[in-house]
């Protein structure tokens, strides 16, 4: 049975959009499609005009679209400084410059320091190894890694996920802080009361071609790519 239909969307730009349903309904194949970890069977992906629809994520990240990953994807034996790094290199993926030098780049780190103060991760200095996060710090990492200049579209994914209803409370202050800055988010989460309060746009997948909940019930949801 195929995980998405015929779903068409569209994402209006600096504004917050909300993509709910529930868990097995294509979310985050939808997110896959888009950034490229996957890829469709039939029709087309537009980014500012132009098809991404086959092209690779890093090629897909070049032009400005990025995404976070459910269950982050951040190397615990690197510093939240390494991370910023390597983050911005990948913004240039024809670059060649040693790492080294990109160490010592301080726009770098004044870029990375603006971004953490917006999602708010202060407290956290730059050489500290993110393995001795807590799941809310290394939420807020994920993000600011890809707000980083020059993204122009980011995914994240289940940013309420996990979290105590206090930590969930400050992530809605950071997602209205990114409103304020006019950035052009999109959050996937299964829960539409929490989608309705943050969003500008609320999109209900399993309306649009993704799978409902009776659909859902036949088939098996444990697989990764019914996640």
């Amino acid at each position: 049975m195929p995980i998405l239909r015929g779903v068409s969307i569209a994402i209006p730009a600096e504004r917050i959009t909300a993509i709910v349903g529930p868990p097995g309904c294509g979310k985050s194949t939808l997110v896959d499609l888009i950034c490229g970890y996957a890829r469709p069977d039939s029709g087309d992906i537009l980014f500012e005009g132009r098809s991404i629809a086959g092209l690779l994520p890093t090629q897909i990240a070049a032009a400005g679209l990025v995404r976070t990953f459910e269950q982050g994807n951040l190397y615990d034996q690197l510093t939240v400084a390494d991370h910023l790094i390597l983050s911005a290199r990948n913004s240039d993926v024809s670059s060649d410059q040693p790492y080294q030098q990109w160490r010592k780049d301080s726009q770098i780190m004044k870029e990375g320091l603006r971004i953490l103060a917006t999602v708010g991760l202060t407290s956290a200095p730059l050489n500290t190894r993110v393995g001795t996060l807590s799941p809310w710090q290394r939420k807020r990492l994920d993000l600011a890694l890809v707000l980083l200049e020059p993204r122009s579209l980011v995914f994240w994914e289940e940013p309420m996920q996990g979290l105590s209803e206090e930590h969930v409370e400050r992530i809605r202050g950071r997602i209205a802080r990114l409103r304020e800055l006019e950035k052009t988010v999109v959050l996937t989460t299964a829960d539409e009361c929490h989608a309705t309060r943050l969003a500008d746009q609320v999109i209900d997948l399993s309306a649009v071609g993704g799978r409902t909940n009776e659909s859902i019930g036949t088939t098996q949801i444990s697989e990764p790519e019914y996640r």
